[in-house]
């Protein structure tokens, strides 16, 4: 394992740590380590982020006097790593009026909307009781709802269900069920591990040692939350007409974990703003 330090803080309400990804020798994130960040072990009042930039592999800290050189990209502006356990909640305004449930599956759930969520994008850490409804060019501007914890993936209902039905009950369901998160077992260790999403992986995983020092067990935490991406209402043939309905199940309760395996929209826009910047 090779350690190449990069940005990525992170707050907690009483403790501050620097986060390191660790690679490995092909280059690969293969982890997060929390390092205790000097002077805030004792801290007591509303932490203070303070972010960290050290020069990317192959980058010229050369400043130049060349008029067409492209400035140091701004990498300050690219969003912080948030290791709180357990992981903070969805921010977002309820609906008001709140529409008639749309569906039998979670008839308590409060509605909201894309606009309602805090940044007005949708969120990949999703997290809290919640649902929306989508357009179909809502739901690809959003590239697809994709979401940062390892989910596995159920159709519900035996794979009945269909996306033209005209309800939501009757549409096509999908259980997206979180694995929860894998630690290491030495007390001295912070390492966070992301599950292996495939079945035989996954079952494995916890019998491997942690590359700390201390080449500890590793250790799995199940979490219970659920989502249900629903689709349904296409006319036809037209995909342009489906719809989509998102229930957010109870909270995670771990924090968020390394590795994503995609970026959203959101994220899209932040590193290339902090790109062109």
């Amino acid at each position: 394992m090779h350690s190449r330090l990069v940005l990525f803080p992170v707050t907690t309400s009483t403790v501050q740590y620097d986060i390191f990804p660790v690679f490995d020798k092909n280059g690969i994130q293969v982890v997060f380590q929390r390092v205790l960040r000097k002077g805030n072990a004792t801290s007591t009042g509303p932490a203070q982020t303070t972010a960290i930039s050290t020069a990317l592999p192959n980058s010229n800290t050369t400043q130049s006097a060349a008029p067409d050189v492209k400035p140091k990209q701004n990498w300050r502006d690219l969003p912080m790593l948030d290791l709180s356990n357990p992981a903070k909640l969805t921010s977002f305004v309820p609906m008001d009026p709140q529409p008639s449930p749309g569906s039998t599956l979670d008839p308590g759930v409060v509605a909201t909307s894309l606009a309602l969520i805090q940044g007005g994008e949708w969120d990949p850490w999703a997290n809290g009781h919640f649902c929306i409804d989508l357009t179909h060019d809502e739901f690809i501007q959003s590239k697809q709802l994709g979401a940062h914890w390892a989910t596995k993936s159920n159709s519900a209902h035996n794979g009945k269900g269909s996306v033209q039905s005209s309800t939501i009950d009757s549409g096509k369901e999908t259980n997206k069920k979180c694995l929860g998160v894998i630690t290491c077992a030495s007390e001295s260790c912070n390492l966070v591990f992301r599950p292996q999403v495939a079945p035989g992986n996954f079952q494995k995983q916890p019998q491997n040692l942690c590359s700390c020092r201390e080449k500890a067990k590793l250790e799995h935490h199940p979490c219970e939350s659920r989502s249900y991406p629903i689709h349904y209402g296409q006319i036809g043939n037209n995909i342009s007409t489906l719809k989509y309905c998102y229930i957010n199940g109870s909270p995670h309760n771990h924090s968020h974990i390394p590795d994503v395996a995609c970026t959203t929209a959101a994220e899209d826009k932040q590193f290339k703003a902090a790109y062109e910047s």
